[in-house]
């Protein structure tokens, strides 16, 4: 049987496999957690007021996590207690990344960079939404986004060489 009703640009026919996908994601978030104990995780809080997305560890020692609504978490203990770290952006960060303990970047609804731990933030502005970011060191930093109409995105891959994304 073949199906041919679109949605946007995705035929049905490609949209229904992942019923089963996105069935087994909820099942999997609702199970997650018993099974995170069982196979060696270790929660480090019951709960949590943020809405969290994306995390790096620059070291053991060393945690950075960010999410919604503008969130930037920092922990230099491995984990055991988080400082807030949230820039007056407003925005929503899906994606951090560290080079080391002072050299943080956050990716989102803004391009931001701390080179002092995140005493202070500076907003790069890339002219788009970036979505992943990593980093090999403090002059070598990769993100993803896309930029242009919804109806036709252009994926962009852009690199910071140390003094700029190109």
């Amino acid at each position: 049987m073949r199906i041919s009703r679109s949605f946007g640009r995705r035929p049905l026919r490609r949209t229904l496999p992942f019923v089963p996908l996105c069935l087994a994601v909820m099942l999997v978030a609702v199970l997650a957690p018993q099974r995170a104990a069982a196979a060696g995780w270790t929660p480090l809080s019951e709960s949590s007021e943020y809405n969290l997305t994306a995390v790096a560890c620059c070291d053991a020692a060393h945690v950075w996590a960010v999410g919604a609504p503008g969130v930037i978490l920092q922990s230099s203990n491995g984990g055991v207690s988080w400082k807030g770290q949230m820039p007056d952006q407003g925005v929503g960060y899906f994606g951090v990344a560290c080079a080391d303990p002072m050299h943080v970047w956050a990716v989102g609804g803004a391009l931001i960079r701390t080179t002092d731990g995140g005493a202070t933030w500076t907003e790069q502005d890339p002219g788009m939404t970036l979505y992943g970011i990593a980093c090999a060191d403090t002059a070598d930093a990769w993100a993803v986004g896309w930029a242009g109409p919804a109806a036709l995105p252009q994926t962009l891959i852009l690199r910071w060489n140390g003094t700029s994304w190109k």
